[in-house]
C-alpha cells in the first residue's frame, strides 16, 4: 500500500510542476500577443494623421487609435474613388480633343494627383 500512495504523489508532483510550465509558458505566449498588438496599434497612431495630432496632447485608447484608423481608410477610399471618376471624365473629354492635347491634359492630371 505505501508504493502505491508514493506513486500517486509522485504523479501528482509532476501533473503540478508540468501545470505551471503550461501556464508560465501560456503567459510568455499572451505576452507576446499583446506585444504585436501594442506595437501595431503605435504603426497605426502614426501612420493615421488625426491619430498623430492628438497623440501628442492626450495618450489615444487602442478604441480610438482603431476607430480614427477606419475613418481615415474610409476617407481615402472616397478619395480613390473620385479621383478615378475624375480620371475616366477627363479621359472621355480628352478623346474630343486631338491626341497632344489629350496627352496635354493627362499629363497635367497625373502631376495633379
Amino acid at each position: 500500500m505505501g508504493g502505491r500512495n508514493r506513486k500517486g504523489f509522485f504523479f501528482l508532483l509532476c501533473c503540478m510542476a508540468g501545470g505551471t510550465t503550461r501556464k508560465r509558458r501560456r503567459g510568455v505566449i499572451e505576452k507576446r500577443r499583446r506585444d504585436r498588438i501594442n506595437t501595431s496599434l503605435n504603426e497605426l497612431k502614426q501612420l493615421v494623421p488625426t491619430a498623430l495630432e492628438k497623440s501628442g496632447s492626450a495618450k489615444l485608447e487602442k478604441a480610438e487609435i482603431l476607430q480614427m484608423t477606419v475613418e481615415h481608410l474610409k476617407i481615402l477610399q472616397v478619395g480613390m474613388l473620385l479621383l478615378l471618376l475624375l480620371y475616366r471624365g477627363l479621359q472621355t473629354c480628352a478623346w474630343k480633343f486631338s491626341t497632344s492635347t489629350y496627352i496635354e491634359i493627362m499629363y497635367n492630371f497625373l502631376k495633379f494627383i
